[in-house]
């Protein structure tokens, strides 16, 4: 009979050690299930947390680079300064920009050559005065002869010669025998009479008692220079 008892007690016993310890298996359990979920809600956090960071900074990235102001060179200005004499105090003078006007460039031009269509009764007036004074007739133009006269003032221009520049004596300009005084390089009837009556050859055309008919004529050249030629028949 106490041996009956003393068995149900032992098992009644180790019924409540195993009940005990189930129960602290259990709760070890629940709590380290408590502890994962705890990590796991930590860990949560801190990705949540770095998560919230990294977009943070991302964010301030964006709106530093957003923000950037734009700036513009500025435009300078040259300056220098000028003294007055006065003060001595400087003032600076901004540097300006003068258009010189645009000028054209003229080219001399000079006269076309031409004939003195005076030439011929000028100097006839001239060789009749002084054949006056030494008594001998006066002396008439000749058309024909003034032409001829002028044919002869141009060509000396080009070869100053009584030969002309074909190479034929001056006598061929007309129909018959000639006398003739030529001249270049003055200006004036006056100067070149004055010029032929100091010269003894021409002198002695202007003179001649047979002589009865005169022509002349006066060619200028574009500068000016002048081509006289006299020539007489009988």
């Amino acid at each position: 009979m106490i041996f009956a008892i003393t068995c149900v007690l032992f098992l009644a016993f180790a019924f409540c050690s195993k009940t005990k310890e189930d129960t602290l298996i259990v709760t070890e359990k629940e709590t380290t299930l408590t502890t994962e979920s705890i990590s796991e809600t930590s860990t949560e956090a801190v990705i949540s947390e770095t998560s919230v960071h990294s977009t943070t900074v991302t964010t301030t990235v964006s709106a530093t680079v957003t923000t950037l102001p734009t700036t513009t060179k500025p435009s300078t200005t040259h300056t220098t300064t000028t003294a007055s004499p006065s003060s001595g105090i400087t003032s600076p003078t901004a540097y300006t920009t003068t258009t010189l006007p645009t000028t054209a460039t003229t080219i001399p031009q000079f006269p076309k050559p031409y004939y003195d269509p005076n030439a011929a009764s000028e100097l006839l007036k001239r060789t009749n005065e002084e054949r006056a004074k030494h008594s001998l007739a006066p002396l008439t133009l000749s058309s024909s002869l003034t032409d001829a006269a002028k044919i002869r003032s141009y060509e000396i221009s080009l070869r100053f010669s009584h030969t002309r520049p074909n190479g034929k004596s001056c006598d061929t300009v007309y129909t018959q025998d000639i006398g003739e005084n030529i001249a270049y390089g003055q200006t004036s009837y006056d100067e070149v009479f004055n010029a032929w009556m100091n010269s003894e050859a021409h002198r002695k055309n202007i003179l001649k008692e047979d002589y009865t008919r005169m022509g002349a004529y006066c060619y200028v050249e574009s500068n000016g220079r002048k081509y006289w030629a006299q020539l007489f028949i009988i």
